[in-house]
């Protein structure tokens, strides 16, 4: 469903969540107060439900078939990486090669944090509900992948390690470079968006994650291997979350329970029809 509520019956005792707009109640007189309050309270109310269903839907028919394809991608790659990074890497003098300027490579994994966290920040000020839920959902996700990238980052195999880099030791690799997290999140938002909102989103956040692709490979952050599971990840997480986010705009009855005034508690419920 894309844009308001329409007509509908709402019977609320003081605020409905944000994604329940078009109540019979009079427009307050300070709308953008009063939007980020309901939507303060949505987010105290959802937070742990939209967690909950991202991560179990996780485990569905679709996003098994992406494991599918990303193992085999994974352990190919994963025999080339060597031969990968001596395009970008001197062994014998310790230092990167053909890589792009520092401060490019810092553009590149910035950006792709900044875009996550805009596109979350939609979730607070835009009216569009699909966009409003999407967005919403979408960090949910966000958080999700950087629990599971921290979970991965301690595990001491061989797997896990980065490339040799002229910045680190020319003894010891560092570990922490599986999966490659901003990889994940920029492949998540690209799909998902694409997915739900066309080629307008799609393009310029493919483009965002190719140049971060290149610079994570070719300044020596992560393995080819890595960027594959990384990428994986992010397919798997926009596939559960476009998931969950169309049930929750297809919903016609919907709950809000949140703290209300003089220490008293709200509930809501909101009827499409």
């Amino acid at each position: 469903m894309h844009g308001g509520w329409g007509s509908g019956f709402c019977c609320v005792l003081l605020a409905c969540s944000p994604g329940l707009r078009g109540s019979a109640s009079p427009m307050p007189v300070n709308r953008p107060r009063e939007m980020f309050r309901a939507r303060t309270n949505a987010f105290l109310s959802t937070t742990v439900h939209d967690l909950l269903s991202v991560n179990y839907h996780l485990f569905s028919r679709t996003t098994m078939k992406v494991a599918t394809l990303t193992i085999p991608t994974y352990l190919i790659t994963r025999k080339r990486e060597d031969l990968v990074q001596r395009h970008f890497y001197d062994a014998c003098h310790h230092k990167n090669t053909h890589c792009m300027p520092h401060g490019i490579e810092r553009v590149a994994s910035f950006g792709v944090g900044i875009a996550a966290a805009g596109l979350y920040g939609l979730s607070w000020i835009v009216d569009d509900e699909e966009l409003c839920v999407t967005s919403r959902v979408f960090g949910a996700g966000a958080l999700s992948l950087v629990f599971l990238k921290n979970a991965f980052k301690h595990l001491h195999v061989d797997a896990n390690l980065r490339p040799w880099h002229e910045k680190f030791s020319c003894k010891k690799r560092s570990y922490g470079g599986l999966p490659s997290g901003h990889m994940a999140h920029g492949v998540y938002m690209t799909l998902l968006y694409g997915m739900r909102f066309g080629p307008a989103w799609a393009i310029p956040l493919s483009l965002l994650t190719t140049f971060y692709f290149a610079a994570a490979v070719s300044g020596n952050r992560h393995y080819l291997s890595q960027i594959v599971a990384g990428a994986g990840f992010g397919v798997a997480y926009a596939l559960s979350t476009n998931h969950v986010v169309s049930k929750r705009v297809g919903e016609r009855v919907s709950f809000d329970v949140g703290p209300g005034r003089n220490g008293g508690m709200r509930f809501g419920v909101c009827w499409q029809y």
